[in-house]
C-alpha cells in the first residue's frame, strides 16, 4: 500500500502537517474563526485542548519516525486519533450546521487514518509460488 512513499518520509510529512495545523490553531485563532465566519469560543480551555491535539500528533509522528520499535503503537494511536477526529468533526458539522469548508478537515483526518493504517499494518508482498520440479534453492 505504501510502496510509493517510504514510511519515514510519510511520517515526516504527517508531522509537518499536524504541527502546522496545531500551530495555526494555537497562535492564530482569530484568523481561523474569521475565515470560518464564526465567533470565538466562549471556553478557551476546550479550544486550547483541541488545538493541542494536532501538536501532540506531530510529536508522535516524529518519535515514530525516529524510533521504529515504537512505530506500530504510535501509528495505531495516530490512526485511532484521526478516526475519532473524523467522527467528532462530522457530528459537529451536522449537529451545529457549521461551515461546509470543515468537511475538508474531516476528510483529511480520515485519509490520515488510512495512511497510518498502512504504517501500522504494512502489506507485505506474497512470496513467489514454488513450482514443483523446478530448481530448488
Amino acid at each position: 500500500m505504501l510502496r510509493f512513499v517510504p514510511v519515514a518520509r510519510l511520517l515526516r510529512i504527517a508531522a509537518l502537517y499536524h504541527g502546522l495545523l496545531g500551530l495555526l490553531a494555537t497562535f492564530a485563532p482569530g484568523a481561523v474563526f474569521g475565515f470560518l465566519g464564526l465567533d470565538p469560543p466562549a471556553y478557551r480551555l476546550f479550544y486550547g485542548l483541541a488545538a493541542a491535539g494536532p501538536q501532540v500528533a506531530a510529536i508522535a509522528c516524529e518519535v515514530a519516525r525516529r524510533r521504529p520499535d515504537l512505530r506500530p503503537g504510535l501509528a495505531f494511536g495516530l490512526m485511532l486519533g484521526n478516526l475519532v477526529g473524523t467522527v467528532v468533526i462530522i457530528v459537529w458539522l451536522v449537529w451545529d450546521e457549521m461551515p461546509a469548508v470543515l468537511w475538508g478537515t474531516a476528510v483529511a483526518a480520515g485519509l490520515w487514518a488510512w495512511l497510518f493504517w498502512g504504517v501500522y499494518a504494512p502489506v507485505e508482498e506474497a512470496p513467489e509460488p514454488h513450482t514443483p520440479g523446478g530448481p530448488s534453492s
